[in-house]
């Protein structure tokens, strides 16, 4: 875990995508699109923590942006998308090693929550908090018991009190990257990983990384943001780094 110095640090948190928006309908290098897995499909291990970026004043786009679009000025969030949580099954491994968690991911509701959505997704997958809201997930993590949490970015140890409030095993926080291999462990014992990602231009996003492809080293990941595409694929390498983003922090052995 972090010492007091490196928290301190920790002010850049998880912000849901603001600068994010530029670069969805444009994967890096390594990267598809993915359909939402499938019934039966199945779905590594490693600590997180995130160094400062200048995170409050980022712009929110006006519009769906395109490879080409410069993020600019506020926009409404869109309304909130809830997807129904789906049993807890045990991965199993197809033909190929490919195998995925029947991961659902929620839309966020507010434009810093990226966090909260993931965070409840992964609650919800492990069979808890069915009936809790982003904003009551979002209170959880913050320690207060009721009202309306404020609409702001978070660490990765934000989501873990939540998850620990939903009486979810809150796992480990490593700072960057696991390996390919500790991902096919989670994966293969039932256990989505939250991944908190840099954006090069500035900012950072939650996303939840719940399979994986041993064919060609890829790994399946779900994104929160409304416009973006909700399960992609992605080598394992490209994710860890590219031109657009950087993987800056993890949380894995979720529920173990």
């Amino acid at each position: 875990m972090r010492d007091s110095s490196a928290r301190r640090r920790a002010a850049g948190l998880l912000a849901s995508g603001l600068v994010a928006l530029a670069v969805v309908t444009a994967l890096p290098t390594g990267a598809s699109a993915e359909p939402a897995p499938s019934p039966g499909a199945t779905v590594g291990s490693g600590s997180t923590g995130w160094d400062p970026w200048p995170w409050p004043n980022w712009p929110w786009p006006t519009a769906d942006p395109t490879p080409s679009q410069t993020p600019s000025q506020t926009a409404t969030p869109r309304p909130s998308q809830s997807a129904t949580p789906k049993p807890s099954t045990s991965p199993t491994a197809n033909p190929g090693g490919n195998s995925k968690l029947q991961f659902s991911e929620l839309v966020q509701e507010q434009n810093q929550w990226c966090w909260a959505a993931t965070g409840l997704s992964i609650a919800q997958y492990l069979g808890k908090g069915a009936n809790v809201s982003q904003n009551q997930f979002c209170l959880y993590g913050r320690g207060q018991a009721s009202g309306t949490c404020p609409n702001q970015p978070a660490e990765l140890s934000v989501v873990q009190q939540g998850l620990s409030r939903l009486g979810v095993s809150s796992g480990t926080e490593v700072d960057g990257s696991i390996s390919f291999a500790q991902v096919k462990t989670e994966i293969n014992g039932n256990r989505p990983i939250e991944t908190g990602v840099y954006w090069t231009a500035g900012g950072g996003h939650a996303r939840v990384i719940y399979g994986y492809d041993t064919a060609n080293s890829s790994i399946f990941f779900s994104d929160p943001w409304g416009s973006s595409q909700r399960y992609q694929e992605m080598t394992y390498n490209s994710y860890v780094s590219n031109s657009e983003f950087r993987w800056g922090g993890s949380v894995y052995q979720i529920g173990a």
